[in-house]
């Protein structure tokens, strides 16, 4: 037995593992521009070999994304968006609505709802992805002398994704459905004495548990050995159901009824083999399972039927066959630079002034001598303008200190008209993020029946 679920534990990690490498390769690119993103809003918005070669010139950071995309994150933070369950049709209980409604309201308060949602909104602005989590704990965890019944009590909290290079989501699933995703990894370095404390019965080496096992994952673990490279690993596992007809009665009435249950001398119109979609979830080390089934040989059943990581997008577009996915920042980082470039020629030619590097003869230059000392630096300056105007026209942005515009915004319906056709510029992120609301409403309606089940049990 114990041979039989090794067997069954190394192929569930090498479907894993499988599955992790083909989301790896289809989001390397976006990765490695979504960092390039994150380093711009962190002001690191000089490459390291110019920076190199300007050792003896300023290299300035005059950053002018920040404004913007800190505006766009406000609007949706003052937004306080949440979640309303309402009947649909005429066979709804408007009472039962009425429940749901107040659980929902109870778990985004008590769950932290608002925290995890503006951190997801705010990398999609960035990079052009972010993810959230819904996760299922005891309410009691740390409460010994609890009522026996309470012990048990689950509650549904929200979790934020902080690094949302972290998660790896089934490249497959359309990007507006994320009802269909197959599968989802929720990537954590711990320190090693972290996981030797978590798991003392593991491999801590990430490379050691590899060779170990007879398997081979180089990228997966980091090349530092005081980290362990642990994932949550989500996926459906579709199970056949019963055969189900679809007959006519004798009264011409079409019914549905399992396929051992058609009564003799009625017509079968249709037949289906049902599917159960199961969730499943298990946390691995790439090399092993950490937690799962009893067996350790796959994850355990998740209550709902749906992953619960919810992701919420920023601009997307398909380029020669492949996503492609980014955020405010993309197309501002060569106005950036080139308004850093600027500026910092400009401070320098200023330290220069004294020495002006205009050659002309003595008659072209009579009587407009201040005019050719300040020639290089009336250049950077026009173009500093111009690199200003580009940063405004790729981030939305309108700057209401522009001097140019003192004379356009007359009256109050003309500041009003130029606050709305900003915010028209970035309303595809506050649409993105409500389709991310009603996937998250899916997972808890679906949710909230298998976990608040105990009778007399109180939600304050």
């Amino acid at each position: 037995m114990a041979a039989k679920n090794r067997e069954k534990s190394q192929a569930f990690m090498n479907e894993a593992l499988e599955r992790w490498r083909i989301c790896d390769n289809a989001e390397t690119d976006l990765r490695i521009q979504g960092e390039e993103d994150l380093k711009f809003l962190n002001l690191e918005q000089w490459d390291e070999d110019v920076l190199k070669k300007r050792q003896d010139r300023p290299s300035l950071v005059i950053d002018q994304i920040g404004e913007p995309f800190r505006q766009l994150i406000g609007r949706q933070k003052a937004a306080k968006p949440s979640l309303l369950a309402v009947p649909v049709d005429s066979g709804s209980d408007v009472d039962t609505a009425e429940v749901f409604q107040g659980l929902i309201r109870q778990i985004e308060n008590k769950g932290h709802a608002k925290a995890a949602r503006d951190e997801a909104f705010k990398n999609a602005v960035a990079v052009g992805f972010g993810y959230y989590r819904l996760v299922v704990e005891y309410e009691n965890e740390d409460d010994e002398i609890a009522p026996t019944n309470v012990m048990f009590d689950q509650s549904i909290k929200y979790q934020p994704i902080e690094n949302t290079m972290s998660v790896f989501r089934d490249p497959s699933c359309p990007l507006h459905e994320p009802e269909k995703c197959r599968f989802v990894f929720v990537i954590e370095n711990l320190p090693k004495s972290e996981f030797e404390r978590r798991y003392p019965d593991k491999i801590a080496t990430s490379e050691a548990a590899f060779q170990s096992t007879g398997l081979t994952m180089p990228d997966w673990y980091d090349s530092k050995e005081d980290t362990v490279r642990i994932a949550d690993y989500f996926y459906i596992e579709d199970v056949e159901g019963p055969e189900v007809v679809l007959i006519r009665t004798p009264e011409n009435q079409e019914i549905s009824v399992a396929a051992d249950m058609v009564p003799e001398g009625f017509e079968v119109i249709q037949r289906r083999r049902l599917q159960k979609r199961v969730v499943r979830q298990a946390k691995i080390s790439g090399a092993e399972i950490l937690e799962g089934n009893d067996n350790l040989t796959e994850g355990r059943v998740w209550p709902g039927r749906f992953i619960p990581v919810i992701p919420i997008w920023g601009e997307s577009l398909v380029v020669e066959g492949r996503r492609r996915l980014r955020g405010m920042v993309r197309a501002a980082r060569d106005p950036q630079r080139m308004y850093n470039y600027q500026c910092s020629e400009l401070v320098y030619e200023l330290a220069l002034s004294p020495k002006s590097k205009v050659l002309a003869s003595v008659e072209a230059m009579e009587g407009l001598e201040p005019l050719w000392e300040k020639a290089a630096t009336q250049a950077l300056v026009v173009a500093i303008n111009q690199h200003k105007s580009d940063l405004r026209t790729t981030t939305g942005w309108y700057d209401a200190t522009d001097p140019n515009r003192r004379g356009a915004d007359q009256s109050g319906k003309a500041i009003l008209a130029r606050k709305e056709s900003q915010a028209e510029g970035n309303t595809n992120y506050h649409e993105n993020f409500g389709e991310a609301l009603i996937y998250e409403g899916m997972v808890l309606l679906d949710l909230i029946p298998k976990i608040y089940t105990r009778p007399g049990r109180v939600i304050r």
